[in-house]
């Protein structure tokens, strides 16, 4: 059963997926296959779920397990992607005479 978990649905989940298991009933058994799985499975879950959001990672095993409920049942929607800091606006050199110079 865990080499099932692992294929079907820590490598292969997405948000859609997530959202039938939940509305389709079954999260209960769900979420004992999630409590029982290990960390990376969990991880790499939430890596295909929620990428962008801050930290997740680092959170206890019940705040991992609550937020993936969250995005199952709709409470919660996954975090946005940052939008990247502007880049700076290269300055024209100008070229000129230099002084003290025959040029």
């Amino acid at each position: 059963m865990r080499k099932w978990f692992a294929t079907h649905f820590a490598k292969g989940i997405s948000l859609g997926l997530l959202k039938a298991v939940h509305q389709a009933g079954a999260y209960p058994a769900f979420a004992q296959l999630l409590t029982d799985a290990s960390d990376a499975e969990r991880s790499l879950m939430l890596s295909k779920l929620d990428k962008h959001c801050p930290n997740i990672q680092m959170k206890s095993k019940i705040e991992i397990l609550a937020h993936i409920e969250g995005l199952a049942s709709g409470r919660s929607q996954p975090a946005d992607k940052p939008k990247p800091p502007p880049k700076p606006k290269r300055q024209k050199i100008k070229v000129g005479i230099i002084s003290g110079s025959k040029y």
